[in-house]
């Protein structure tokens, strides 16, 4: 099965407030480093790959203080030609998901933002959801404009509201109230697997019940986006 990612999109340069920001929004919520017999590892990579730094865990206990230490290293760095990964598991469910954070600086002096599982972390739809609830309480907490679903066949998540709203809407989308205006209240109403809206009127856009199936609903949903636009 394949990888994927739900991608978001932040306008300015990741400097260590937003990093430690985006990481509180992960452990808040169960997300731990080293741990579920899943080894921690990240990765630093600079412009000048001589520069790169890649350390794994050295022992089977659960450091998600090491977290801190990261964000230091990072910081030594220029983040705007900067990349920064960490392997992570997300420890609320039973059998914890694993996944990948990703820091990808954008050419027009934002980043990407990646959670980014193996297929095989989500095989069943209810795992699935898990993860999009995850990636919800990291886009309320953090206050991303937006995010998407992305295959790992999709472009990156694109870098601007107007390339953002012309592109279709993919299984997952993650929409702030500024975004969520230009559709209208009738946004609530498309058929979504499930629809939530937020304290602040953002919404998120459930598509489908999983990874994989549901090529029809998000065709129907996306016809609906037009009918409410037109």
């Amino acid at each position: 099965m394949q990888d994927w990612d739900i991608q978001f999109y932040w306008p300015n340069v990741p400097d260590c407030r937003f990093v430690h920001r985006l990481l509180y929004a992960l452990v808040v919520q169960e997300v731990r480093y080293n741990t579920g017999g899943y080894p921690g590892q990240y990765r630093i990579i600079p412009i000048n790959p001589n520069e790169e730094i890649a350390q794994k865990a050295t022992s089977e206990r659960e450091c998600t203080e090491r977290l801190a230490d990261i964000v230091n290293l990072y910081a030594g760095f220029n983040p705007s030609t900067t990349e920064l990964s960490i392997r992570l598991a997300y420890t609320e469910p039973a059998d914890p998901i694993h996944f990948n954070l990703g820091l990808v600086p954008a050419d027009e002096s934002g980043c990407r933002v990646r959670l980014t599982v193996v297929g095989n972390e989500v095989q069943t739809d209810d795992r699935f959801q898990s993860f999009v609830d995850l990636c919800a309480g990291v886009f309320e907490r953090v206050g991303f404009p937006y995010g998407s679903f992305r295959s790992e066949h999709d472009d990156w998540i694109p870098t601007t509201f107007a390339s953002f709203l012309q592109e279709r809407l993919r299984r997952v989308a993650f929409l702030s109230a500024e975004l969520s205006d230009e559709f209208g209240r009738r946004l609530l109403s498309a058929p979504t697997e499930r629809t939530v809206e937020l304290a602040d009127e953002g919404i998120i856009l459930v598509v489908t019940s999983g990874p994989v199936e549901g090529g029809d609903r998000i065709q129907e949903v996306n016809e609906y986006l037009e009918l409410i636009q037109s």
